[in-house]
Protein backbone atom coordinates (compact mmCIF):
# COMPACT_ATOMS: atom_id res chain seq x y z
CA UNK A 1 0.00 0.00 0.00
CA UNK A 2 1.30 3.41 -0.83
CA UNK A 3 0.77 6.53 1.25
CA UNK A 4 -2.20 7.82 -0.74
CA UNK A 5 -4.07 4.56 -0.25
CA UNK A 6 -3.40 4.61 3.50
CA UNK A 7 -4.61 8.20 3.81
CA UNK A 8 -7.70 7.55 1.72
CA UNK A 9 -8.63 4.41 3.65
CA UNK A 10 -8.22 6.26 6.95
CA UNK A 11 -10.47 9.09 5.80
CA UNK A 12 -13.11 6.70 4.49
CA UNK A 13 -13.04 4.71 7.73
CA UNK A 14 -13.51 7.88 9.80
CA UNK A 15 -16.49 8.98 7.68
CA UNK A 16 -18.12 5.55 7.76
CA UNK A 17 -17.73 5.13 11.51
CA UNK A 18 -19.16 8.58 12.19
CA UNK A 19 -22.02 8.15 9.73
CA UNK A 20 -23.03 4.93 11.46
CA UNK A 21 -23.56 6.85 14.70
CA UNK A 22 -26.96 8.10 13.54
CA UNK A 23 -28.01 11.61 14.47
CA UNK A 24 -25.52 14.42 13.87
CA UNK A 25 -25.00 17.54 15.91
CA UNK A 26 -22.35 20.26 15.97
CA UNK A 27 -20.20 18.39 18.50
CA UNK A 28 -20.03 15.33 16.26
CA UNK A 29 -19.02 17.44 13.29
CA UNK A 30 -16.31 19.25 15.24
CA UNK A 31 -14.99 15.98 16.66
CA UNK A 32 -14.88 14.47 13.16
CA UNK A 33 -12.94 17.42 11.76
CA UNK A 34 -10.48 17.38 14.68
CA UNK A 35 -10.02 13.64 14.26
CA UNK A 36 -9.29 13.98 10.55
CA UNK A 37 -6.81 16.79 11.23
CA UNK A 38 -5.07 14.74 13.93
CA UNK A 39 -4.87 11.72 11.62
CA UNK A 40 -3.32 13.85 8.88
CA UNK A 41 -0.76 15.43 11.23
CA UNK A 42 0.19 12.07 12.72
CA UNK A 43 0.54 10.55 9.26
CA UNK A 44 2.88 13.34 8.18
CA UNK A 45 4.88 13.06 11.40
CA UNK A 46 5.27 9.34 10.89
CA UNK A 47 6.36 9.80 7.28
CA UNK A 48 8.90 12.43 8.37
CA UNK A 49 10.26 10.15 11.05
CA UNK A 50 10.42 7.27 8.58
CA UNK A 51 12.33 9.33 6.01
CA UNK A 52 14.87 10.56 8.56
CA UNK A 53 15.45 7.09 9.97
CA UNK A 54 17.21 5.87 6.86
Amino acid sequence: MNNKQILLSGLVASFVSSAAAGSWNAGDTIALLIGIAMFFVLLLAFLGWLSRRS
